[in-house]
Formats: structure tokens, C-alpha cells, sequence
């Protein structure tokens, strides 16, 4: 069975066209997507929607309907609406993603999502610096999408190399806030290149074994500090994927490795952190593979999954040891 893709958005996956109308079904960036990779697409956009409105069309008011328990991979952008069209507050809009974040993963702990940040909007501005009468500009937007997505261990797709810009707004746009036919196309195949990396198996395999322990690592922590009162190290504990990567090129392949090697490093802080207050009785640091290897076969799949294990282990272990101080 091939891949299911849902996405939610607004009018830009929903297939309003800059040049004017809309564009057919199979035109829409979404499925544009799916079909350059051979998946499938259930295209849920509504046009005018918002990452933290309140209507029906909204993105918390949209995920409160639908299931995700049948779909492999969900792909959210929002954002366009909220900087042209509304007043809420960026911490209104990290709420919205957390809590829409949240049930989509209830309905489907094995999901994977992802993020297309904005693309640039040019109707009451002309910089991504500028703000539009509610306090933050596009770029203040961008960078709290990113950094809440990092936190919940969502690859995101931001747009460090623009295929809009305010310079060529006429050419890529039309009506300055949507792409028009030949820009959709254009950011369809950027994006299916970028979750071609992401959702392969291969990255998106790191992000989330990784999140997923460092958000063990940060429950410890809390109880640890909870308990013994304890302000301890400040831990590093969010993983992004690398950006505007072409598929296993060096970038991908340096960043296994450093993803792997901070791994090791936070779980050794927990390890000293346990051993202060005799948490564990064999608190040896840990040492774990680096994927310094040019091919991935089942030899490189067992041993990242023997450095999870490791992670995972010792953490069942430590929070065993918790128990007898509660």
C-alpha cells in the first residue's frame, strides 16, 4: 500500500490561484506532492482557514472532526491568514499547533507531520519585517512556528532560499498573496524533494527515536528537579531536520552523526545528573555508534536502532530508581 498523505491548510493548498480562480484537484500543491512521490493524497485545505482561528474552517476546529488513525503522514500549512486577517497573538498561534499537534497524534501515535511555513504574503506589507497592526511581523511568525515545531520533534520547511519575494511578487504571485499556477508547481516539487528526505524512513526515523527520548529525558529531568529541588543543567532537547536538503547528500549525512553525538552527550548529563542523588547503582556513561558509514543496509538499520535501545533502556531503568523517592 502506498504512503497516505492528509494535508490541512488554507486557500494556498486548497488551490486559489494569484493569476485568478483555482486551479484543478490534481494542480494543487498537496497533491502535486503526493503524486511526484507516489503517494496518496486526501487534500483537506479550506480556503481562508487559520492556524489559530476559531471558525469551522479553522485548523483546531478542523482536526476535532476528522481521524488520522488511517493516514501515514499529515502535512500542515498555516499561517497566511493569521498575519493578514486576524489579532492573535503568537502565543495564540503555538497554542493552536499544540493542541491540534496533540490529537492528531492521539488518533495516531505512529504519524508523522510536517510543517510548510507561510509563504510570503505582500497584501499589507512590503518586508517580512513589518508588522500588519497585531504586533509581529512574518519573520516573528516563522521563527515561532519553527522553534514550537522543533519543540514537538516536527520536521518544518522554512524558506531560507524564497520562491516568493516582494521583488517578483507580480511574476511568482498575482494578487500578492497566493502562488500562481507556475509557482505552485515550483514549490510542490521543493517540497517533494525536502519530504522525500523527511518521510523516507531514514530522517524522519532519527527526529522522531530522538524527540521521543529527549521528551523522557525532560519528564526525568522535571521530577528530578521536583523532588531533590534541584535547578540542575540547562539540556538541549529539541532535534530539527536538516533544511533544504537534497536527499543522502554530506548535509544529511553530518547531521546523523551530530544528532547521534549531542544524543550521547545529553543522556551522559542525565547519567551524571541520576548519580548525584543515587538514582542508579551502574551509572557508566554511555557510548553510543556513530553512522559513519556510506551505506545504509541492515547493518547501519540494527545498530541506530541498538543506540535507541540503549537510550530507552537506561531510561526505564533511571526512572525505576525515581519510583523509590516518590
Amino acid at each position: 500500500m502506498s504512503t497516505r498523505m492528509i494535508a490541512l491548510g488554507d486557500s494556498i493548498y486548497a488551490g486559489v490561484s494569484g493569476a485568478g480562480g483555482w486551479v484543478s484537484g490534481n494542480q494543487r500543491i498537496p497533491d502535486m506532492i503526493a503524486s511526484e512521490l507516489g503517494w496518496q493524497c486526501d487534500n483537506q485545505a479550506l480556503s481562508g482557514a487559520k492556524l489559530a482561528g476559531k471558525d469551522y474552517i479553522d485548523f483546531p476546529q478542523v482536526v476535532k472532526r476528522l481521524n488520522f488513525k488511517n493516514y501515514d503522514i499529515c502535512l500542515l500549512e498555516y499561517g497566511v491568514n493569521d498575519f493578514d486577517w486576524s489579532w492573535e497573538s503568537l502565543d495564540d498561534l503555538r497554542e493552536a499547533l499544540d493542541e491540534g499537534v496533540a490529537k492528531i497524534r492521539s488518533d495516531n501515535p505512529n504519524i508523522q507531520i510536517f510543517y510548510q511555513l507561510p509563504t510570503a504574503t505582500w497584501k499589507h506589507v512590503d518586508s517580512l519585517d513589518k508588522e500588519d497592526g497585531n504586533g509581529w511581523t512574518q519573520n516573528d511568525m516563522a521563527k515561532t512556528l519553527a522553534n514550537e515545531c522543533a519543540t514537538l520533534g516536527i520536521p518544518y520547511y522554512e524558506w531560507t532560499d524564497p520562491i516568493i519575494t516582494y521583488d517578483n511578487t507580480n511574476e511568482t504571485q498575482g494578487d500578492m498573496i497566493h502562488p500562481n499556477p507556475a509557482t505552485m508547481k515550483k514549490i510542490a516539487v521543493r517540497l517533494a524533494e525536502w519530504l522525500a528526505n523527511n518521510a523516507s524512513g531514514f530522517i524522519g526515523v532519527y527526529v522522531s527515536n530522538i524527540q521521543a527520548i529527549y521528551n523522557r529525558v525532560k519528564k526525568l529531568h522535571q521530577n528530578v528537579h521536583s523532588i531533590f529541588m534541584d535547578d540542575g543543567e540547562s539540556l538541549s532537547l529539541t532535534i530539527s531536520a536538516p533544511q533544504n536538503s537534497v536527499r543522502l547528500n554530506r548535509t544529511v549525512y553530518l547531521w546523523t552523526i551530530e544528532s547521534i553525538k549531542h544524543l550521547q552527550a545529553v543522556m551522559n548529563q542525565v547519567v551524571d545528573l541520576c548519580d548525584q542523588y543515587g538514582l542508579t547503582d551502574d551509572a557508566n556513561s554511555i557510548k553510543l555508534w556513530l553512522p559513519q558509514r556510506l551505506t545504509i543496509d541492515d547493518i547501519y538499520t540494527q545498530k541506530l536502532k541498538n543506540n535507541f535501545d540503549i537510550c530507552n533502556k537506561l531510561l526505564d531503568k533511571l526512572e525505576q530508581h525515581l519510583k523509590d523517592f516518590v
